[in-house]
């Protein structure tokens, strides 16, 4: 239902420039299932520390490496990030130069740095060194030779664009423009304290033949496996009536009306879990009837 893509990581030293994608770590697709609820407050979709490796790779590197920051020579804090919102996706921009730290002293230049080989680049939320939380994305650049240079700053861009394919409808469609669940906590208008920093939250769902209500109402039972968001028990009705001819009997039953939509309801609560009166709602076209399992799979784009 949803995919996470990095477009690009962009590296730039001096006059020479490099382009390349990062892998999508096994980590970042966990956090998003369970994020829907469970965690739903977590900002660790939001990769704002860049981490380097210097001079020797990191080895055997797969979609399901879980490295620390300790795995890595030095952190680097996020010195600008942006994100556009669209009813269908999200696209996060990264900006990484200025605030290096080695894990171990204050504040330090590129220049410490100069001739250094850079190997591989990882992406995660918690700079610390005692962090216990995982990459979430890592680049293996080896072969690119890229080194640092005297009196040349490094500079590191990274894109990202998480899409979906349900069809978004908003309370407010001139404050909620896109499913903030796809990033961490926004700021929707920093004027009204009201919805200053909300954090979407899957709160309801039920049944619709509209994308922009929930007509019949359905219990949210979930359970979260790795990269996926199961909602059970769910029973959509076929539409089928008794003939005529048949006469009712006690395993004769009419069926209700089929619905075309099933439709997740995500509640916006600010910093201090109070309901800020907000919410936007996913619609999802329903393909079968009766007994379903609705899987929100996060995968990699």
């Amino acid at each position: 239902m949803a995919k996470i893509e990095n477009l690009c990581v962009d590296i730039k030293v001096g006059k020479k420039e490099y382009s390349i994608k990062n892998l999508i770590l096994d980590e970042l697709l966990k956090v998003y299932a369970s994020a829907l609820v469970d965690d739903y407050k977590t900002q660790r979709k939001y990769l704002k520390h860049c981490f380097i490796k210097f001079d020797t790779p990191i080895e055997n590197i797969t979609e399901s490496s879980e490295l620390k920051n300790t795995d890595f020579d030095i952190a680097i804090l996020c010195d600008r990030s942006t994100t556009e919102y669209s009813p269908n996706q999200i696209v996060n921009k990264y900006n990484w130069s200025n605030y290096i730290y080695n894990f171990h002293t204050a504040p330090i230049s590129w220049s410490e740095y100069a001739g250094r080989k850079i190997c591989t680049i990882g992406f995660g939320f918690n700079f610390m060194a005692s962090s216990t939380y995982n990459m979430c994305a890592v680049l293996d650049v080896t072969n690119y030779d890229i080194y640092v240079e005297e009196n040349e700053e490094v500079y590191i861009t990274r894109i990202d664009k998480i899409s979906t394919d349900a069809i978004f409808t908003s309370s407010n469609d001139e404050l909620i423009k896109g499913p903030i669940h796809l990033q961490g906590g926004i700021a929707l208008n920093p004027t009204e304290s009201a919805v200053k920093n909300v954090y979407a939250k899957l709160t309801n769902l039920g049944l619709s033949n509209k994308v922009d209500e929930i007509q019949r109402e359905l219990d949210l039972d979930y359970e979260v496996n790795g990269n996926i968001f199961t909602i059970n028990n769910l029973y959509s009705p076929s539409g089928l009536y008794p003939s005529e001819n048949l006469y009712p009997s006690e395993d004769l039953y009419l069926d209700d009306e089929p619905y075309k939509y099933l439709v997740l309801k995500f509640t916006l609560y600010n910093s201090n879990d109070v309901d800020t009166g907000e919410y936007y709602l996913q619609a999802i076209p329903l393909e079968n009837r009766g007994d379903i399992k609705l899987n929100i799979k996060y995968e990699r784009g």
